[in-house]
């Protein structure tokens, strides 16, 4: 999609961001009491746009899910999950850009 201008306003926002993981249970076997390990999170996904002039003092971010946390029970604790990844952002332009995101996008004036 090509968009002729695009303006991302302060209150405004373009985010694909990745699921949180969750957090393990504890077990109902004495012997692997709190085993339950925390889930991971989810990588943040893409954003690609297309624009002659793009002006943004919104948001746009791609960011990663954060980790669950281990359960912790009386004998044994699980792991933690671990952190996604941040996703990727790309800006394709004609004319102008400006403002920030997160992470850093990759810009291409064509």
């Amino acid at each position: 999609m090509k968009i002729k201008n695009l303006t991302v306003a302060a209150s405004g926002s373009i985010m694909s961001g990745g699921q949180n993981g969750t957090n393990g249970t504890n077990s109902c076997n004495a012997t692997y009491d709190g085993d339950g390990g925390g889930g991971g999170g989810g990588a943040g996904g893409s954003v690609r746009i297309y624009s002659y002039q793009t002006t943004n003092s919104g948001t746009i971010s791609a960011l990663a899910g954060t980790m669950g946390n281990g359960a912790t029970g009386s004998t044994r604790r699980g792991g933690n999950g671990g952190n996604g990844s941040v996703g990727r952002i790309a800006i394709y332009y004609d004319n102008t850009i400006s403002g920030t995101t997160n992470p850093a996008a990759y810009t291409l004036q064509f």
